[in-house]
């Protein structure tokens, strides 16, 4: 059994080791990807993560200056700017917005009033800490639905595995941790958390740097387009078979089919899923099923909205009729890929005839 003391050595040196890990990650972070969004909250997060670990167990003053404010910034905004992170690596054309920016807010916002009331014993410090820690716990849900959400839809390998880890690590470890913070906060388990906690962030960090040491796709493509480049080898004569296979599956207009699913279509075309992931993704240049299917479906909807014989034919009417289930998937869907509205798309088409 390590004693206290034990712990406190160990735990100073892995996060010292750490926190120099994670330095070095928001460094190459901002260097190497500092144009794409998705880069620049990874440099964000890594850093805020590096000052963490060093500020961690930092006692907060009563009366706060400037200083102190600034010094707890990197403990507090951790997880909302991990949270961010991770969405970026997630969602293809993530664009943060403004309820984004609300959330992160309100964490810091909520974190510095706690830490105010508790450095003056003040009643109120348990009920923000209360709020705080649900705050925590609504994003690290919500990451774990958006992994989960997108999952059968993605046709990135890495990208549907590290979706499973986070589902995994944001079911059993995030709430262990948020469950820990809450009844055992001012216990002796507490050592025996931060020391946990230091390691996973270490393995942490060695992951992210392995990734971007070895050019993986997860870390390096944060601006995926509709279709993405992948430069893929050339295509078997097998591939080439099963490629055929499917554009003659499109061309009959199987993508109009509503609630077509990737495991449907493997089935139609008699290929193993797996494969029919790989054949999409890499020779097609698709990210995610859903993208493969909508690029048809605005295609097709673009052709209709500029045939003058359906000028008078609802928009409604188009959008369902080329796969969409309703009217506001299929006017983001548009607007994602012509840059315009429907209704304005068939304006610009049909204004000379």
């Amino acid at each position: 059994m390590i004693n206290q003391t034990g712990l406190d050595y160990l735990n100073v040196s892995l996060s010292q080791g750490a926190a120099a890990l994670f330095l070095w990650l928001g460094i190459l972070f901002f260097r190497d990807f500092g144009k794409n969004l998705g880069g620049r909250l990874g440099g964000t997060s890594a850093l805020c993560t590096a000052g963490f670990l060093l500020c961690a167990g930092t006692v907060f003053p009563a009366n706060p200056g400037f200083s102190d404010y600034l010094g707890v910034f990197p403990c507090i905004m951790v997880l909302p700017f991990a949270w961010l992170f991770c969405l970026s690596l997630l969602m293809d054309q993530f664009v943060t917005r403004a309820w984004h920016w609300l959330v992160v807010l309100s964490i810091g916002a909520v974190s510095y009033m706690y830490l105010v009331a508790l450095a003056n014993g003040h009643q109120a410090a348990s009920g923000l800490f209360v709020t705080v820690t649900g705050l925590k716990l609504a994003i690290v849900t919500h990451l774990a639905f958006v992994s989960w959400h997108d999952l059968a839809n993605d046709l990135v390998h890495s990208r549907r595995q590290f979706r499973a880890v986070i589902i995994a690590l944001t079911t059993v470890t995030g709430a262990i941790v948020l469950m820990a913070e809450l009844y055992f906060q001012n216990g002796g388990f507490n050592i025996y958390l931060q020391t946990l906690q230091t390691m996973t962030l270490v393995l942490v960090a060695v992951f992210c740097l392995w990734k971007i040491s070895a050019k993986q796709d997860l870390l390096l493509q944060f601006d995926a387009g509709f279709p993405h480049s992948t430069g893929s080898p050339e295509l078997s004569p097998l591939d080439r078979h099963d490629i055929d296979a499917l554009n003659a599956l499109v061309a009959a207009g199987m993508f109009v089919e509503p609630r077509l699913t990737v495991t449907k279509l493997s089935s139609r075309l008699n290929i193993p899923e797996y494969r029919l992931r790989k054949l999409i993704n890499q020779y097609l240049g698709y990210r995610n099923f859903g993208d493969f299917l909508n690029s048809h479906r605005i295609k097709m909807a673009c052709s209709r909205l500029a045939d003058e014989t359906e000028r008078n034919t609802p928009i409604f009417t188009i959008a369902t009729s080329v796969g969409f289930q309703s009217l506001a998937p299929f006017n983001r869907a548009f607007q994602a890929y012509e840059n315009t509205t429907p209704t304005e798309y068939r304006n610009s088409k049909l204004s000379g005839k």
